[in-house]
């Protein structure tokens, strides 16, 4: 009985204070249960002065004890207004409302009622944005949710919303270094794990966890060049002691490739002149030669 319900609700509306009606949902839904709240609404909105001021009390403690059951009537109304063509502000507040109960109600609950808010306010950009709607919040919280859930799939379908991938360098990295650890810790997808990282240095050069993850990545899947290139370049954004270690680390991924004894040379005198004062360029650099002059003994001797 869709329409007899949007016409007892519009009559409501027209009548109520928004919060007034927030609450008369929860109250509804909390006396009829979950599974009836579409005919709790109607019932209650036909309901007197009186009636809805002893409801507001009630659902006021009601909501505190089982939020799940205010949050269901709460996206019930927004269906219900949607089918009237309420105010978008009108509906996002509704959707507010059911975030915040469906909170204490349990991630799936939640997750539920975050992607209504999100679908309105991408849908209602402006009316979102004056009802205070932060989407990348809501996005970044969502995909938490998913993520406790056991959901990885989905957490990653969240993470990589457009909306998330282009805020800033340092947010943009951190969305990435997010995807890859799903990517390989849930979802036993290291070549996307990769990508992930690929993209998080790209945007955060200078990110020390997730240029070392990277190398990790790429070292575990044989791509020593790439490895150690990755050091290479990431020692550019680096002084001292932390310039000579990304330095050093190229050196031995370029030490393991055929003929890379002399590249691996080269990069630990680099490293010596980035941090003169340190042990280990020389230590490496000793060794290194050594190395090449045994190969160079057995072409020769």
């Amino acid at each position: 009985m869709p329409s007899e319900l949007s016409l007892s609700l519009e009559s409501c509306t027209k009548t109520r204070g928004g919060a007034e009606i927030r609450w008369a949902a929860s109250t509804a839904s909390c006396h009829a249960g979950p599974s009836k709240p579409r005919v709790a609404l109607l019932l209650f909105a036909q309901r007197s002065m009186a009636c809805l001021t002893a409801a507001i009390r009630t659902a006021r403690r009601a909501s505190m004890t089982d939020p799940g059951r205010a949050a269901t009537a709460a996206l019930a109304l927004v269906e219900a207004l949607s089918q009237r063509g309420a105010p978008a502000m009108e509906r996002l507040t509704w959707l507010q409302f059911a975030v915040s109960h469906a909170h204490r109600a349990g991630d799936a609950q939640e997750a539920h009622a975050v992607e209504a808010l999100l679908e309105a306010a991408r849908r209602e950009p402006e009316a979102a944005k004056a009802a205070s709607v932060d989407r990348r919040a809501l996005l970044v919280h969502l995909a938490g949710l998913y993520e406790a859930a056991g959901h990885a799939a989905e957490a990653v379908r969240v993470l990589s919303h457009a909306e998330l991938l282009d805020g800033p360098p340092e947010a943009r990295a951190q969305v990435f270094k997010r995807i890859a650890t799903l990517e390989d810790v849930q979802l036993a997808r290291p070549e996307r794990a990769v990508e992930a990282l690929q993209h998080a240095v790209r945007a955060m050069p200078e990110d020390e966890e997730a240029v070392r993850a990277l190398a990790r990545a790429l070292e575990t899947a044989g791509r020593l060049v790439e490895a150690a290139s990755l050091h290479a370049s990431a020692a550019e954004h680096q002084d001292g002691p932390k310039k000579a270690a990304h330095l050093l680390a190229a050196a031995d991924m370029a030490a393991r490739e055929p003929d890379g004894t002399a590249r691996a040379v080269a990069l630990c005198r680099m490293a010596l002149r980035a941090a003169p004062a340190s042990d280990a360029p020389v230590r490496r650099l000793v060794e290194f030669l050594r190395r090449a002059s045994s190969i160079d003994n057995r072409f020769t001797g």
